[in-house]
């Protein structure tokens, strides 16, 4: 993250904000990695502890299912390639 945008992010998060309506728009959206991403890289950055814990457990859930459906992914690859189908994989709306 450049710094102007570190800066950015300092100074909106000085001011008064509701945790937890920041932490239910950040559900809403799907953006809690994005967030956590974003955040963590601004040295102190404003957050209080227990939302920047939230933020991190949300993005180390999220980043284990990733990798439990690439792994399946792979798994129905091969799975196709075995017997000579072609593979269609889909991403899923969820």
């Amino acid at each position: 993250m450049d710094q102007d945008v570190g800066r950015r992010v300092e100074t909106l998060t000085s001011g008064p904000i509701n945790w937890d309506t920041f932490t239910h728009l950040m559900d809403r959206h799907r953006v809690p990695g994005l967030v956590y991403r974003g955040m963590g890289n601004v040295a102190d950055n404003g957050i209080p502890q227990h939302v920047h814990q939230s933020l991190k457990e949300r993005f180390e859930k999220i980043t284990r299912k990733a990798l439990a459906l690439a792994a399946e992914l792979v798994r129905l690859r091969k799975l196709s390639a075995r017997d000579g189908l072609p593979p269609l994989p889909l991403r899923s709306g969820n």
